[in-house]
């Protein structure tokens, strides 16, 4: 387990916002912030339809984002989408964190730390 190259992954939300055209933008900022991506945006009237992932672990400020970026005019609603693999560039970061948590040291350790003399 320890020479192989082993991931966590993490639950990933998807967000259906519907919003007045003007706030597009605000909303595409906040999404890429929190490690999100744009699946569709559709245009309905003088409303916007943004489809959008994020994972759940960005999005517990989400709900305060949203009305602060759209002055309140945003009607959103959420659901599990899929599991998908943490990042590289945070996984270590995240690792550490966890086994600190546990009480461990934060560095995982090496196969040679089970090796006999």
């Amino acid at each position: 387990m320890l020479t192989s190259r082993p991931t966590l992954l993490e639950p990933i939300l998807k967000l259906d916002i519907r919003t007045p055209m003007e706030f597009i933008g605000n909303i595409s900022t906040i999404i890429t912030k929190k490690r999100g991506k744009l699946i569709e945006v559709q245009q309905l009237g003088n409303l916007s339809r943004i489809i959008a992932e994020i994972p759940v672990s960005e999005s517990f400020t989400i709900a305060e984002e949203l009305r602060s970026a759209t002055a309140g005019k945003a009607i959103w609603g959420q659901e599990f989408s899929r599991w998908a693999p943490v990042p590289d560039s945070i996984l270590a970061d995240l690792i550490s964190k966890i086994r600190e948590r546990k009480g461990l040291k934060p560095e995982p350790p090496k196969p040679e730390d089970f090796l006999g003399p």
